[in-house]
């Protein structure tokens, strides 16, 4: 009689182990929230709430305990402090995840300013733009794979979708920065080369023409981005402001508009148009200019003033677009 006195009790009650597990598992997670996150209101009113519910649940848990056990009160204090390891290896698993996620983000972050400054500075040279560009590729790909891991149910479907599109787009991509390091490596419209060598001018044709076909491919995964997004995450049946927010994340940009690229997609491609026209123009007229040691030289008025006037478009056209993805990129 004496021993089921000891070990039951008619309440339950919390014991001075079940208030030392309760308060190691409030500095545990004071100390992980504030490790991985920002300090907010948000944040810390999260972090209150979840110790509050750490300890309803557990109390809850270790009462349930007490109670099938025949109201033995080591069990239900057990039960208490076993809820509440439960619950910090929760915590700390899921904390641990989060400072994964941090770190690949804060690693993507640092190569996007990093391929943002190579962009503005005027001397970058072709092959540390398609470096930086790489860099910045590895680390989204790196943040999307962390996101993967992290993620269940229909937010990791949707990251899943939003992956393959991007691969399947990669290709394009990758061809329309070729075909620009490829422009940017060859003056296409010196003249000096033309008369000494026909393949040249189909070779700077080629390149001209090569980097409009790119473009004009970049413009259309612009114009059809969000339909293509659209149609691939109709099956997960997403509300309106789960859609609304990967649409936000995915596709549009805090520092320009789709029109605003569109725009400027469009000017790029009226200057390379103009570069063929002026190309073609020296080709098809060979015999109205000449070269007197690197001075450029043409007898004939109506040429003059048709090449002249060629250039000034060019000129124009250049200027457009230059001014147009400077606002776009923000490249002053």
């Amino acid at each position: 009689m004496t021993e089921k006195t000891q070990t039951n009790s008619k309440i339950f009650s919390l014991k001075y182990s079940n208030y030392v597990f309760l308060f190691t598992y409030i500095l545990i997670a004071l100390i992980s929230f504030f490790a991985v996150q920002e300090f907010s209101s948000y944040v810390l009113g999260s972090t209150f709430g979840r110790m509050l519910g750490t300890l309803v649940i557990s109390t809850i848990f270790g009462y349930v305990c007490w109670l099938f056990s025949f109201k033995n009160k080591i069990i239900g204090e057990w039960g208490f402090n076993l809820m509440v390891l439960y619950i910090i290896f929760v915590l700390l698993s899921s904390s641990y995840k989060l400072y994964q996620l941090n770190s690949v983000s804060q690693d993507f972050q640092i190569a996007e300013n990093e391929f943002d400054a190579v962009l503005k500075q005027e001397d970058s040279s072709v092959d540390e733009i398609r470096d930086a560009y790489k860099e910045y590729k590895d680390s989204m790909y790196a943040t999307i794979n962390k996101q993967v891991e992290n993620s269940s149910g229909k937010s990791k479907q949707a990251i899943l979708i939003q992956e393959a599109y991007l691969r399947e787009i990669e290709p394009a991509l990758n061809n329309w920065q070729d075909n620009i390091a490829r422009f940017l490596e060859k003056d296409v419209l010196d003249p000096s080369m033309i008369k000494v060598d026909p393949v040249v001018y189909q070779n700077r044709l080629k390149t001209i023409q090569n980097m409009l076909i790119s473009t004009l491919e970049y413009k259309e995964i612009i114009i059809n981005m969000e339909d293509q997004i659209s149609e691939r995450l109709l099956p997960l049946n997403l509300s309106r402001k789960q859609y609304d927010q990967i649409v936000k994340d995915f596709i549009y940009s805090p520092d320009f508009t789709i029109e605003q690229l569109e725009f400027a997609i469009d000017s790029l491609i009226a200057y390379l148009d103009q570069s063929r026209k002026v190309l073609n123009i020296l080709n098809y007229n060979q015999d109205k200019w000449f070269f007197e040691g690197n001075e450029f030289f043409s007898e004939d008025d109506d040429f003059i003033m048709d090449y002249n006037l060629a250039l000034e478009n060019l000129w124009m056209k250049e200027a457009k677009f230059q001014e147009l993805f400077q606002a776009v990129y923000k490249l002053n």
